[in-house]
């Protein structure tokens, strides 16, 4: 069987501000012959925030939330303003535009998602000026992905391919947008130094080695019983 996401990082953490058990993967998109958006994402990937209990929410990427998870993944910073796509709250007025994915291309699987990518822009609510950001999320399903804006920016581009599917074993089921939300920060940006999270291969070889390791110090001994 083929995969077509996987997760490959489980920070599995609490997060007491609405007693739920959320934790943050590291999502990896399909493949781009197995998917094609019509878009693709600004900025830098961080994350996707999930529920634990694997429920399909509810899973809110309201100011605490994502203040946390970025606090958890390195970036010491304080959100100001905020605004989402679906609402009127906040000083940040967001707007989107639509677009799809075509699932197999050129196959005679072919299909095409609609509300799954597209467009973004942020202007003040109150002047109508366009109003950079330096974090966004896309909501979908059962949680957010998260993205970082090293130079803020006041439009851009968005994909659902970091939220996981809905069934592993079928691309069609990739979740459409929810809503997105866009953040400022207060003062600079900050200098982050986040650690790769390991791959499911990388952690399986080196899983292997300290099995081989184990097995090698086992015969030794055996050999030589009063060796150290």
């Amino acid at each position: 069987m083929k995969r077509i996401g996987f997760l490959s990082l489980l920070l599995l953490l609490a997060f007491p501000g609405n007693g739920l058990c959320l934790y943050i993967a590291q999502v990896t998109p399909p493949r781009t012959d197995d998917i094609v958006f019509d878009y693709g994402y600004s900025g830098q990937y961080l994350g996707t925030v999930m529920n634990g209990d694997g429920e399909r929410g509810p899973v809110k990427d309201d100011e605490a939330t994502v203040e946390w998870a970025l606090w958890e993944l390195g970036y010491s910073v304080d959100l100001t303003e905020y605004g989402k796509s679906d609402g009127t709250d906040g000083d940040i007025s967001v707007s989107l535009t639509y677009a799809g994915a075509t699932v197999y291309p050129g196959t005679i699987k072919e299909k095409t998602l609609e509300d799954v990518s597209g467009t973004w822009s942020a202007s003040s609510r109150d002047s109508g000026n366009p109003f950079p950001i330096n974090v966004y999320t896309v909501k979908g399903a059962n949680g957010f992905a998260l993205y970082w804006l090293e130079t803020p920016q006041a439009s851009g581009e968005w994909n659902t391919g970091h939220l996981p599917p809905n069934n592993e074993r079928n691309l069609a089921s990739i979740p459409s947008v929810s809503h997105f939300s866009g953040f400022s920060v207060a003062g600079p940006a900050p200098e982050t130094s986040v650690a790769p999270v390991p791959e499911p291969g990388t952690l399986a070889l080196f899983g292997i080695g300290l099995s081989a390791a184990a097995l090698w110090r086992r015969k030794s001994a055996k050999r030589f019983p009063g060796g150290s």
